[in-house]
């Protein structure tokens, strides 16, 4: 139940007892998942800083990290081409193979809108991602595929939204915040919001 508590925990033996206290709170469930400052490497990168991102396992996985058990988990993958961040996009885990990967065990399906400003489509601004602590706005949102003219983006639009759905319907938003040029170490910062289960 939210709401603010005070825990208490009390140590004792045959000479003293002393009692600790703690005040904790617990807001309402928001139905989303918060994730910030999260690196996506480049290509260069999938096996150092890693592109595979979970949002149900709460972390970015390396090539070398990818299984049987945890490849459907994988809500989304980062390809960035090298350095320069000329050519980005985010893709969906059944379609890793076609950009150089190894392809992922048990891959879903994710719907990705990587340039919302070329869709025509459905639309999340960088202000609407800050202000979002519940699901309501992604849950109001319909996404579907970007065409694939409009599939990759380059480094020239910051921050910029990518919009994705998973094929289990949880939709999720990311805000890329920095490219970060470190050679063949080379990465995105972003933050992720997705909807829970």
């Amino acid at each position: 139940t939210p709401g603010t508590y005070t825990i208490s925990l009390t140590a004792a033996n045959d000479k003293k007892s002393v009692i600790a206290n703690k005040t904790i709170t617990l807001f309402a469930n928001s139905n989303l998942y918060q994730f910030t400052n999260v690196h996506l490497g480049t290509n260069t990168a999938q096996n150092t800083i890693g592109c595979y991102f979970s949002a149900v396992l709460g972390k970015v996985l390396k090539s070398s990290e990818v299984t049987a058990q945890n490849g459907n988990k994988i809500d989304f993958v980062y390809f960035g081409l090298n350095n320069t961040f000329v050519y980005n996009k985010f893709i969906s885990p059944d379609n890793v193979q076609n950009y150089t990967f190894s392809p992922i065990p048990n891959a879903i399906t994710t719907k990705i809108i990587n340039r919302q400003e070329n869709c025509n489509c459905t639309s999340l601004s960088a202000a609407e991602f800050d202000g979002m602590s519940t699901d309501a706005k992604l849950q109001s949102l319909s996404i579907e595929q970007t065409p694939s003219a409009f599939s990759q983006f380059d480094n020239n639009v910051l921050p910029r939204v990518v919009l994705f759905k998973t094929q289990d319907g949880r939709k999720g938003a990311i805000k890329i915040k920095q490219f970060v040029n470190a050679a063949q170490q080379s990465y995105l910062v972003c933050d992720i919001k997705v909807t829970k289960k």
